[in-house]
């Protein structure tokens, strides 16, 4: 199954309860039958009123998505500790995934590295870095892995124990994961097809690394890392420096990486200066 479909679907459910064209008619009489459909635009107003009258009504939304933080900022308390439930796992109950119980939960002072791609999509063009350390094959249609100058920037600037790679069993080998195997030695594989795995690694991680893309937003969000690392890309669901949709623009524990500037380390508010003055 698709994770992040179910967690976008199960979102639109949850949020999508109310004609959205009470954005720009508030006062509207609330009374539209279980399971009509409107299409129409909508607002944060409009969303608002939406998260106001849950009733189990559906919404066809045209022209944007529920994956919007300004959006979603108000309920994130409510996102995190009640609608969005993830996985728990004890490493001697019988059905906890294998790799859990091979290397257990990450320990304080792991970086937790979020390298997942291969979503589905076609491949589409790109340009290999200068030193080769990445290559078009490992990319995947908007969803790819971000340059391998960010993770080795980021790995390198920052304070870590071991450096835990959730990788597709598929791409063990790909490039980029065995430069960073080759880069620092306390690496290590956590081999998983499992999105719900990844995603709780990364809940119970102290520090995150994210790759661009829902999956790794969805995880990095979710989770109570004090450190989230979030790169800024020229595609996939890290594009638009300056308004992009998903920059979670309140939280401290953010770090901005622009690697279309080659700048890193960034609060969002000083990204948000270059990408004005570029």
């Amino acid at each position: 199954s698709n994770g992040a479909g179910e967690v976008a679907e199960f979102l639109a459910n949850k949020t999508a309860n109310v004609a959205s064209k009470w954005a720009h008619e508030p006062d509207a009489e609330k009374s539209l039958p279980a399971g009509e459909k409107i299409k129409d635009e909508y607002t944060r107003k409009g969303f608002r009123a939406m998260m106001d009258n849950c009733k189990g009504r559906s919404i066809v939304m045209d022209g944007g998505h529920v994956q919007q933080y300004a959006f979603l900022r108000e309920y994130k308390s409510a996102i995190r500790n009640e609608w969005l439930v993830l996985p728990s796992y004890n490493a001697s109950a019988p059905k906890t995934p294998a790799v859990v119980k091979e290397l257990g939960p990450p320990q304080r002072g792991d970086m937790v590295v979020h390298l997942r791609w291969g979503d589905p999509g076609k491949a589409r063009s790109c340009t290999p870095s200068v030193d080769a350390d990445t290559s078009c094959s490992a990319l995947v249609d908007d969803q790819g892995p971000a340059p391998m100058e960010y993770y080795k920037t980021v790995l390198k600037g920052t304070a870590h124990k071991r450096v835990l790679l959730l990788v597709q069993t598929k791409k063990k080998g790909a490039r980029l994961v065995e430069n960073l195997l080759r880069l620092f030695p306390t690496a290590v594989l956590v081999l998983n097809d499992d999105i719900l795995v990844d995603y709780w690694y990364m809940s119970q991680a102290e520090k995150i690394i994210m790759s661009p893309g829902t999956i790794s937003w969805w995880g990095a969000f979710m989770s109570n890392a004090v450190e989230v690392h979030y790169p800024i890309t020229e595609t996939g669901s890290g594009r638009n420096r300056l308004n992009h949709d998903l920059h979670v623009d309140d939280e401290p524990r953010y770090v901005y990486h622009d690697t279309v500037s080659e700048t890193y380390f960034l609060t969002h508010k000083k990204l948000m200066a270059i990408s004005k003055s570029s």
